[in-house]
């Protein structure tokens, strides 16, 4: 029996470039799409993913993280153990309020509340609560429901960044391509040598757009996260002057969550 190739989409053009060659070599019936939603996605991606079904004829499977099962735990934690490490009871009292209204429903946002911080470069804890596990949960259901071995084909490229190439480079001239994981479960990265050029030339085979987000000028974002509301900046490319202050207009308020 052929395995069964899962593509891991993200919106952007490499995912797609992947899913466009694992239907080329695999046909429909043996191909599956995932996304892994963490709530604090653009819309345009959001968009290009659905445009993206009905372009290449198959369903996306969309996964969200509930964190309903660390929420309350959390909660309990914050009640009963922050007062003996010296948290200040008003602290302690905004906290309790914000969890005892329950989880928000957002993955990205019940996760920052339940860790009491953003994501950093030096706590990158979001790929892998958000995306990995909620994708490898569905890729054990998948190889249990067919019995068929599952191939997790993820669209990533060793010219990307350092880190990158770092990890998946492997030794002299080799990439790791593929990693057998146990369990039936197998990673393979078909275009981690592909250049960019050739991730365009694969939409423009298949008569696939990419994602419109990806076309903007000013695309490098970043989030400012400080006592004022969180406002997004875009970094100015060289001799551009930036679009934004400290002034700039606030990112719109997630619904029903709690102001301090």
């Amino acid at each position: 029996m052929e395995p069964l190739h899962v593509v891991s989409i993200s919106g952007g053009k490499d995912s797609t470039a992947t899913l466009l060659l694992a239907l080329e070599l695999h046909g429909h019936d043996n191909v599956r799409a995932v996304f892994a939603d963490t709530g604090n996605e653009h819309e345009l991606t959001y968009e290009y993913v659905r445009y993206l079904e009905a372009a290449v004829d198959l369903p996306i499977k969309w996964v969200r993280r509930d964190f309903t099962d660390l929420w309350w735990p959390r909660r309990d934690y914050v009640r009963d153990v922050w007062p003996t490490k010296g948290v200040a009871l008003e602290v302690v009292q905004r906290a309790l309020r914000v969890f005892n209204r329950g989880p928000t429903g957002i993955p990205f946002l019940d996760l920052c509340i339940i860790k009491a911080r953003f994501p950093s470069r030096m706590a990158q804890f979001c790929t892998h609560e958000l995306k990995i596990l909620p994708i490898t949960e569905h890729l054990l259901e998948l190889r249990d429901t067919t019995g068929r071995q599952i191939w997790s084909w993820q669209g990533v490229r060793v010219e990307e960044s350092a880190a990158r190439r770092n990890k998946l480079q492997g030794c002299g001239a080799c990439v790791r391509s593929y990693e057998e994981m146990g369990g039936g479960i197998h990673h393979y990265r078909p275009i981690l040598r592909w250049p960019w050029q050739a991730v365009f030339e694969a939409h423009r085979a298949k008569a696939i757009q990419p994602n419109g987000r990806r076309g903007f000028v000013l695309s490098s974002l970043a989030l400012w996260t400080e006592k004022t509301p969180v406002r997004i900046y875009s970094r100015p490319q060289k001799g551009q002057r930036h679009t934004h202050g400290t002034d700039g207009p606030p990112v719109g308020r997630m619904p029903n969550w709690p102001g301090y």
